[in-house]
């Protein structure tokens, strides 16, 4: 009898810890399984790219075959954007809200924000919260790097479309699978009309938030 309750009672950290492994996926997106630091470093055989939310930190870790990677924030504000041109036409204008748009409107021209990750980071989500008042005309949202070969040309690493979010403000998220390379490119963030429109008051931005494993 003894042997027997010895068993269960070394038996049910295990079936508490498998059970925890286990995560969920829904039309809201995925729950991590949650593991302190602790519980994290028992998982004796952890697999390439497999996932945990770390709830000492309140992050997600992936494990990349030799140690776990965390999941850190970069924040893009609204007044790191400028203008793609330096005429003195241009100039920004500020709402009470911290939004940023172009005035006079401008045809042609986008807005665009410097990018500074780590070196060999991946970019696994990228958020924009902006505004969109103009039903006839969306926005492109890009995140580009200068070409290694040929600096003068950029190449999408990402692109989005705006919705229409009338007079208030929304967000759009995306998931990315973007490995930086500092050494051969230089990164930014860039928000465009997709059509020969004017990029007015219309179309605000307020930030953008990558999210990323270093």
């Amino acid at each position: 009898m003894k042997v027997l309750l010895t068993y269960i009672f070394a038996l049910i950290p295990f079936l508490v810890y498998s059970q925890t492994l286990e995560s969920e996926i829904n039309p809201d997106g995925i729950i991590y399984p949650r593991f302190d630091t602790n519980q994290r470093d028992m998982i004796l055989s952890p697999v390439e790219g497999q996932c945990i939310y770390n709830t000492d930190f309140d992050r997600i870790e992936c494990y990349n075959g030799s140690g776990w990677n965390r999941t850190s924030y970069y924040s893009i504000p609204s007044s790191a954007f400028d203008t793609d041109n330096d005429d003195n036409n241009f100039q920004w204008i500020s709402g009470t809200n911290g939004a940023f748009y172009i005035s006079p409107p401008t045809a042609f021209r986008g807005l665009v924000a410097p990018i500074n990750l780590p070196h060999s980071s991946k970019v696994v989500n990228i958020t924009i919260y902006y505004e969109d008042s103009d039903p006839a005309v969306s926005c492109n949202f890009t995140m580009v790097h200068n070409d290694s070969v040929n600096p003068n040309f950029t190449v999408n690493d990402f692109f989005v479309n705006s919705i229409d979010t009338g007079a208030s403000p929304g967000s759009i998220s995306i998931p990315t699978n973007i490995e930086i390379d500092n050494l051969n490119n230089s990164y930014h963030f860039s928000m465009r009309p997709n059509m020969a429109a004017t990029l007015s008051s219309s179309f605000k931005i307020y930030k953008v938030v990558i999210e990323y494993m270093d």
